[in-house]
């Protein structure tokens, strides 16, 4: 399997920071401390063993920059610090022109249960969808409900079965640049829901939310809002759906991480 040479990892901070970094008082919930590491640690390490040559950290920004945890990766000769742009998509699109090279993982710095093997599985799943611009990494909701039964996610719901996102991005071709801008826009209108609803297609919206449509069908939808071919893998592993930006999922990580035999971080 061939990787990709590059991945981008994401890890600015929305204003007034995330659940976690409120309910703990700190300007960045990435340079908190999770059994013993950064919380940005974690997912940086993962991605450094999995075989990926190069990385491109976008954020954090506003002199975070600068904290040990963050310099430590910085001044690596593999690793190029990019200043955030305002928002997650923004700052996904300044990171892959950044790169200038396809194709690129696209990831975020919260990503604690990140390991080296389900970088490669996904990058392996995701190179065999030739025709995608943009491959998404899915869960199965199923996998995640019997790992962690009592930890409360977000489910996209399909009809050929619910599943969790995966922060897992493979950027196939510059046609990914397409699909991040239609990204960025649905963000400008986050606190619009009808203008959102419009842009996204009022008929195909409510036929995902009354879940009559298939995970296939849902991605081609956006892929012809933004001219992108846009594709999904599953992936087996529940730790996937776990981004750490709340305190709950501080916990489940922290607990997670005890159990964890080292040699899964190699």
């Amino acid at each position: 399997m061939s990787l990709p040479p590059i991945a981008v990892v994401l890890a600015g901070e929305r204003p007034g920071g995330n659940a976690l970094a409120r309910a703990r008082g700190v300007r960045s919930a990435l340079l908190m401390d999770l059994e013993g590491r950064a919380l940005i640690d974690w997912a940086l390490t993962a991605i450094a063993n999995s075989g990926i040559e190069r990385m491109l950290l976008v954020g954090p920004g506003n002199g975070l920059s600068e904290s040990p945890a963050v310099r430590r990766w910085s001044e690596r000769e593999e690793v190029d610090w990019v200043a955030p742009a305002p928002g997650p998509a923004a700052s996904a699109i300044a990171g892959a022109e950044r790169a200038g090279t396809w194709p690129l993982l696209l990831t975020s710095a919260d990503h604690a249960l990140l390991r080296p093997s389900t970088v490669r599985e996904f990058c392996a799943k995701a190179q065999a969808l030739a025709s995608a611009d943009v491959v998404v990494g899915l869960v199965p909701a199923d996998r995640v409900r019997e790992r962690f039964p009592d930890n409360q996610r977000t489910w996209l719901r399909f009809q050929d079965g619910d599943c969790c996102g995966s922060n897992l991005f493979y950027l196939r071709t510059p046609g990914a640049l397409r699909a991040l801008r239609f990204w960025q826009s649905l963000e400008a209108l986050r606190k619009h829901p009808p203008r959102m609803a419009y842009k996204l297609g009022p008929l195909v919206l409510a036929r995902y939310l009354a879940g009559l449509l298939t995970r296939d069908a849902a991605l081609a939808h956006i892929g012809s809002r933004c001219e992108a071919t846009i594709r999904a893998v599953l992936l087996d592993s529940a730790e996937l759906a776990v981004d750490v930006d709340s305190p709950a999922d501080y916990t489940l990580a922290a607990q997670v991480l005890r159990d964890r035999p080292a040699e899964q971080d190699e």
